[in-house]
């Protein structure tokens, strides 16, 4: 059985890890307050086969045995009685199999406070929210419930939805309540807040094409049209064809606007603005509008994309000319025509350290920076990425970086706060070079193996956007300073309000544990650091390592400014102790969690 210890044993049992670790600095040399630890049993001792952890970690579910059946344990409470758990009829993230090396198939919300899963009674599935039962249907003869969309749960966990089917047609069912049978199924569009929902129902075979009902919130309404979405304010948008063969645009049911074709559409972040590429009749030209107002300089271009800034206020147009050429439409302002600019310019860099820095929490769908093309944070710039005759240039506004070999492709970073842009390329003179917010720094020739000396990768923000680092060869770099310690590769981090800067490097006796350029750690325990973060407010260190500890099978700690506060066995089926789920209370320096593996894995 895995077992938990904090400063001593505790009785046995299925254990999640809450801890309350209340100590008084970032800095090893001032005193601190040892830290407290309580485990509390989560599922009975020899009988729990596996578990699922919320997104943060404050929330747990076991699967266990009990006599000849099963049941899930929600933070300790009793389900119903099932005869085993259904796989492979889940949204994401929740798609397993039948082996679950200590995994098992439950859905949590977002936020951790809201759960789902699908068990087996008899030849009927069980669906349970909450770990009480709110629908119920047949089991198919493949031996899986009669589910023909996964079972999802809304923003915040307050809506849970999947779809049946029986002798009438396809039911969307929305917290239990299966709604009218639609020949067809139908898309489910849900608000960003995760309160409203939408859907429309079709006769068998589509018929026309056309809806024939809708169904808004659970109310069954008259047909709204087709095409619908949710804007950022949670106004329902759908498109309708009107007798005389032009298309209505509908905003909560009510007519916004009126022409042959209003397609495509895109809303601002704050819901306050949207843009339409409308043609207005017949063999007409289509234009560009923004909140119903033609764009002229958009007027014989095929618009691609149109980007909004994040306060609403901003916009920008991408659009490809009758020669395939691109050009930006800014603010209303036709820019330089490039031969091509890019779609998605996204750091890979960024992404493989921020997979690093949060663990299993991490997964590819999460976005981990302010996207290219784009705008920074503030509103005030637009940055994106052209390429003319072989070279490339970093666009900012209307300004040219100079300009870059063809490849490898640019990849700027936007700071998260503020309007800072940074972007790593390499000349055509095989030169390497860092912008920095318009600052172009020559730093030589790039070695051809990845990582060497002389290759500079790994470029990042600090949360709060002030401060940046990057490898610099061998070396980390932070604002421009070269930093102690031999690192292979980006695995550093800022605490959240930028002030510090922690990471692994050599220093020549082994891996090393440094925090702002010094040593707190050296080989060999910082040698099995596998992960590093710091507290919400950015005066406590926590790491992630293996080490052994007499008399006990545990391998895994969590240490708090180079103290161990608790240790666990290792379990690979959470990806290892670089895995975790943390969530910090609502105390600055309390740390509630339930550890990164300990709570998962087979009974012994």
């Amino acid at each position: 059985m895995n077992d938990l210890r904090g400063a001593k044993d505790r009785s046995a049992g299925w254990r999640g890890l809450l801890s309350v670790l209340g100590l008084s600095s970032l800095v090893p040399t001032i005193g601190r307050a040892d830290p407290t630890v309580q485990a509390v049993p989560m599922g009975p001792d020899g009988q729990s086969l596996g578990c699922a952890v919320s997104p943060k970690g404050l929330h747990v579910a076991v699967l266990a045995a009990k006599g000849s059946r099963f049941v899930v344990l929600l933070d300790g409470v009793e389900g119903p009685k099932i005869e085993g758990l259904l796989p492979g009829i889940y949204a994401a993230p929740v798609q397993l199999g039948s082996s679950w090396s200590g995994l098992v198939p439950i859905l949590f919300s977002s936020d951790g406070s809201h759960s789902a899963y699908i068990g087996q009674q008899g030849d009927e599935y069980l669906v349970v929210e909450d770990g009480k039962e709110v629908g119920r249907g047949p089991i198919v003869p493949n031996g899986t419930a009669n589910i023909t969309v996964p079972l999802s749960l809304s923003s915040g966990g307050k809506h849970l939805f999947y779809m049946t089917k029986d002798g009438t047609g396809y039911h969307v069912v929305v917290d239990g309540q299966a709604g009218p049978p639609t020949g067809v199924p139908t898309p489910l569009v849900v608000s960003p807040d995760g309160a409203h929902y939408a859907y429309t129902g079709f006769g068998n075979g589509l018929g026309n094409g056309r809806s024939l009902w809708a169904v808004i919130d659970g109310h069954q309404v008259r047909p709204i049209g087709d095409d619908l979405q949710f804007t950022a304010k949670n106004t329902l948008v759908s498109t309708v064809p009107t007798a005389d063969g032009f298309t209505e645009l509908l905003f909560n049911g009510s007519p916004a606007a009126k022409a042959y074709g209003v397609h495509p559409l895109w809303f601002s972040p704050d819901g306050n603005e949207f843009a339409a590429v409308i043609t207005p009749r017949s063999n007409a030209p289509s234009m560009l509008t923004v909140s119903g107002k033609p764009v002229p300089a958009a007027d014989g271009l095929s618009v691609l994309n149109v980007f909004f800034s994040p306060d609403g206020k901003r916009y920008a147009a991408l659009g490809a000319t009758k020669t395939q050429s691109m050009v930006m439409v800014l603010d209303g302002k036709k820019g330089q025509v490039y031969q091509a600019i890019a779609r998605d310019s996204k750091s890979g860099d960024a992404f493989q350290r921020w997979m690093w820095v949060n663990g299993a929490q991490a997964t590819a769908n999460d976005q981990t920076s302010m996207p290219v093309p784009g705008f920074t944070a503030d509103s005030s710039k637009f940055v994106y990425v052209a390429t003319q005759g072989g070279r490339q240039f970093l666009v900012t506004e209307e300004d040219e970086s100079n300009a870059f070999a063809s490849g490898p492709t640019l990849q700027p970073i936007l700071s998260p706060a503020g309007n800072h842009i940074t972007v790593f390329g390499t000349t055509p003179d095989g030169k390497q070079h860092l912008v920095f917010d318009g600052q172009d720094k020559e730093y030589g020739t790039p070695g051809s193996a990845d990582p060497t000396p002389g290759r500079r990768y790994g470029l990042d923000f600090s949360p709060e956007g002030s401060s940046y680092a990057f490898v610099d060869g061998p070396r980390l770099n932070s604002n421009g300073t070269v930093l102690a310690g031999r690192v292979s590769g980006p695995r550093y981090i800022f605490s959240p309000d930028g002030k510090h800067l922690a990471y692994l490097g050599n220093d020549g006796s082994g891996t090393t544990l440094f925090l702002d350029g010094k040593i707190v750690d050296g080989p060999p325990s910082a040698g099995r650091v596998t992960r590093i973060f710091f507290s919400p407010d950015s005066q406590h260190l926590y790491t992630l390592r293996r080490q052994g500890f007499p008399g006990s099978k545990d391998r895994v700690a969590l240490s708090v400014d180079g103290k161990v506060a608790v240790h666990y066995m290792e379990d690979n089926s959470f990806g290892g102790v670089n895995g975790g789920n943390f969530e910090f209370g609502a105390g600055a320096c309390s740390l509630l969690s339930i550890g990164p593996t300990e709570t998962c894995g087979f009974s012994t």
